[in-house]
């Protein structure tokens, strides 16, 4: 079972990650936040808080430790959390069992098999339907009624 942490600080942050590092070993990413710019590290395997530079200044931290999800995988960046497209991050702790069925729905040549990518996909699919600016929720909530 994967773990997922937040904090607006980073000493708090770091706190969060060590009571959640028993949650997954496998890979780790880290994503910071700062006037609407974001900027991600993911890692395989675990992450030393004094090798790792964050910037104190960010208004948000989050924070994913995974666990493997299958007997056989092999690490890739693009199939570690979070997830990012040019409008939406995520992370996500869940099983989606329609996950097949949606890939084949809205987005046929998909082929990241973790099923949280599709998650950031469909909020990017739905963001660029709508014309002008739109609240997150609305489209949120269109994403959440397929999931």
């Amino acid at each position: 079972m994967c773990g997922i942490w937040s904090s607006k600080r980073r000493s708090m942050f770091e706190v969060l990650y060590t009571a959640n590092s028993g949650r997954g070993t496998f890979a780790t990413g880290v994503m910071q936040l700062k006037e609407l710019k974001h900027n991600t590290i993911k890692k395989q395997g675990v992450i030393d808080f004094d090798k790792l530079t964050l910037d104190e200044t960010s208004e948000y931290f989050i924070g994913h430790a995974q666990a493997p999800t299958s007997g056989v995988r092999q690490w890739e960046l693009g199939t570690s959390h979070p997830f990012e497209t040019q409008s939406w991050a995520l992370v996500h702790n869940g099983v989606l069992t329609n996950f097949t069925e949606l890939v084949d729905a809205y987005f046929p040549k998909h082929r990241n098999p973790v099923d949280t990518s599709i998650i950031s996909a469909l909020l990017q699919h739905f963001t660029e339907q709508l014309s002008g600016p739109c609240p997150a929720h609305v489209v949120i909530k269109q994403v959440l009624e397929l999931l």
